[in-house]
């Protein structure tokens, strides 16, 4: 953002559910059979979180996940990232998901793979 008239652009996603290009979904070094399997992944264990629900909460169990299932950080948290935001550039996934919500995040996350995955 470089001026105050950018804000409403910048933010317009936190308000209503983003439209992109399910190819900037995959990250850079990974692929679409990757992506759906990490989408996948996030969607069963968001929906079976039981947690605190705030970008501390969510990025402590997430990146414990990550470890646990030996899985990388870029090509799990890209797609969230893209999901949630519908772009490229924006905060953190974890920022994001607090301030959606657990079924904000959940349903943008399987929105994603509908879109990416599920033809």
């Amino acid at each position: 953002m470089k001026k105050l008239t950018d804000l409403p652009l910048a933010v317009e996603f936190f308000f209503k559910e983003p439209k992109y290009d399910a190819k900037i979904l995959i990250w850079k070094k990974s692929d679409q059979e990757t992506i759906c399997s990490r989408l996948k992944t996030l969607i069963k264990f968001y929906d079976t979180f039981s947690g605190k629900w705030s970008e501390q909460g969510i990025e402590q169990a997430s990146l414990e996940l990550i470890a646990k299932e030996n899985l990388a950080n870029g090509s799990t948290l890209w797609p969230m990232r893209v999901a949630l935001s519908g772009r490229e550039a924006s905060p953190g996934p974890f920022a994001i998901a607090g301030i959606l919500g657990k079924e904000e995040t959940v349903k943008r996350l399987k929105t994603a793979l509908d879109l990416l995955c599920e033809k």
